[in-house]
């Protein structure tokens, strides 16, 4: 369960940094926003790590 909340999370953060990269966006603001996301990211399947019971995995998925 929680290995595919992980990869759920992986691709989630990967569709957002591609929507990222195809804005017009300015190179710096792009950058911020794709670190944010990858933050985000990592809190995500840090908190999945921490999750006790399939309850808390979907919960935590769901950023």
């Amino acid at each position: 369960m929680k290995s595919n909340a992980k990869q759920d999370i992986d691709t989630a953060a990967e569709k957002a940094k591609e929507a990222i990269d195809n804005s017009d966006l300015p190179e710096d603001v792009k950058t911020k926003a794709k670190d944010a996301v990858e933050k985000a990211k990592e809190a995500a399947k840090q908190a999945i790590d921490n999750a006790t019971t399939d309850a808390d995995v979907n919960t935590e998925k769901s950023w």
